[in-house]
């Protein structure tokens, strides 16, 4: 059966209401805010029961789970600093502050088996619903990362793993789609899947699917997919302009290449501790979703910085013209 988190209005004599412990204008706060939990609460409600005992409330565990991949958390250490962060606590709909763990990190498991890839690749959407420029953007780039594949490299001979496509707005660098794949197909091979997934994200929250997809020479041999048009670096010979126009686009798709370095190392995708074939593709999934969260929230973050030096300025302006006359 579901539970819910019921909003308690009244003042408690033993306990401290979060909202006078924690500033309201950190980023956390105001990212709380921007998610939409009611639709995310309607998408979830129907994968549960009506009968039996009340489970985790879905704003609380899947809160926590977007925590967890914002901060590179594990199951268990997530739910240890809950306890300790009163914007954690906020973030997941709490009133008042929590001294004990609001459920074992185990339940973690079964929430990701419950919603399954559908679940947290409408998770993946909401992410790039934070982004309103990402859903509708033209041109996407598209990467695939790693079955042990032969690198070919004198350093690194080999690299073990699970092939991975990411699918990143040219513009923007929000991913919409990052797709796990088994054994080690040609990198070609990977792009109707990828494309279909971020056309399934993007137009859930509205938006279109990619026209123009960047891409390597790893992928020639495909031009057009259901309607996205492959480009690929080419010497075949062109105007001066049209030279300095695939110059600039395929010299932008390299930023693709940090982008999945982050996804390694702050975000859990270069080791994934989930089981099995269902665990490569929700880590996958997961990495995607506190990439584009912790993005946005980088972006409240320098939205908040921006405007306190504009406050300091304006106030070291008329500060200083006082003292002048």
């Amino acid at each position: 059966m579901l539970g819910k988190i019921k909003p308690d209005l009244q003042q408690n004599l033993f306990k401290t209401r979060l909202t006078e412990l924690i500033n309201m204008e950190h980023p956390l706060v105001k990212l709380a805010h921007e998610i939409s939990w009611e639709k995310m609460e309607q998408e979830f409600a129907k994968l549960f029961s009506e009968q039996g005992r009340p489970s985790v409330a879905i704003r609380k565990i899947a809160g926590m789970l977007l925590l967890k991949e914002m901060f590179k958390e594990s199951d268990e250490t997530v739910v240890e600093r809950w306890v300790e962060n009163a914007y954690w606590q906020y973030f997941t709909g709490e009133d008042f502050f929590q001294t004990q763990q609001p459920f074992d990190p185990s339940n973690f498991v079964h929430f990701r088996k419950r919603i399954g890839e559908k679940g947290l690749e409408f998770l993946l959407g909401q992410s790039v619903s934070l982004h309103p420029k990402a859903k509708t953007e033209d041109e996407v780039q598209i990467e695939s990362q790693v079955a042990c594949i032969a690198k070919g490299k004198s350093g690194k001979a080999y690299e073990f793993g699970t092939k991975v496509a990411v699918v990143r707005g040219r513009k923007t660098g929000i991913i919409s789609s990052i797709k796990r794949f088994s054994g080690n197909p040609h990198d070609s091979k990977t792009l109707e899947e990828s494309l279909a997934q971020s056309e399934r994200v993007r137009k859930s929250v509205g938006g279109t699917r990619p026209k123009k997809a960047s891409t390597d020479r790893g992928f020639r041999g495909i031009k057009v997919v259901e309607g996205t048009v492959i480009l690929l670096p080419t010497k075949k010979e062109k105007t001066r302009y049209e030279q300095q126009v695939a110059r600039l686009r395929f010299r932008a798709r390299a930023a693709i290449e940090p982008c999945i370095s982050h996804l390694k190392r702050n975000h859990s995708l270069g080791l994934n501790f989930l089981k099995g074939v269902a665990g490569d593709i929700n880590n996958a999934l997961l990495a995607g979703i506190g990439y584009n969260l912790k993005m946005r929230f980088n972006q409240i973050k320098e939205q908040i910085l921006l405007w306190l030096e504009i406050l300091l300025r304006t106030f070291l302006c008329k500060y200083n013209f006082q003292n002048e006359n």
